[in-house]
C-alpha cells in the first residue's frame, strides 16, 4: 500500500488542472487499486472538488471536507480497479477560492 499526497496552490489548481499531473506515480506496469481518498483544503469545506480518474474513465467525485491537510479521518473508501500501464488523473472540477487544494490517495498494488 502506499500513500501520496498533492497539495497545489489556488492559482494554479484551475479547472481542469491535472492536481497529479506531475507525479510519478500516476502509472505503472502492475494492476493496482484506488482504495482511498481525500481532499481538503481550499477556503471552505465544500468548495472545490476534483474527480479521480483511471485513463478517461471517471471513477469518483471528491469535494474537500475541510481546509487543511488531509489525513486518514477524511478518506472516503474507494475500490478502483487500475489496470497495468493505465493513468491516475485527478483534474478538478470545482476550482479552489484562495487557499491550496490538498489531496490524499491510497493505492494497493495487485
Amino acid at each position: 500500500m502506499a500513500v501520496y499526497e498533492v497539495s497545489i496552490v489556488a492559482a494554479t489548481a484551475i479547472l481542469g488542472y491535472d492536481m497529479f499531473r506531475d507525479e510519478p506515480w500516476t502509472v505503472a506496469p502492475q494492476n493496482r487499486v484506488v482504495t482511498g481518498v481525500a481532499v481538503t483544503g481550499s477556503a471552505v469545506a465544500g468548495d472545490a472538488a476534483i474527480e479521480v480518474r483511471v485513463g478517461t474513465t471517471t471513477v469518483a467525485k471528491k469535494f474537500n471536507t475541510t481546509t487543511g491537510f488531509p489525513n486518514r479521518d477524511h478518506v472516503v473508501p474507494l475500490n478502483a480497479f487500475v489496470p497495468g500501464g493505465s493513468k491516475i488523473n485527478g483534474p478538478v472540477v470545482d476550482a479552489p477560492i484562495t487557499s491550496p487544494l490538498n489531496v490524499l490517495i491510497i493505492i494497493e498494488d495487485l
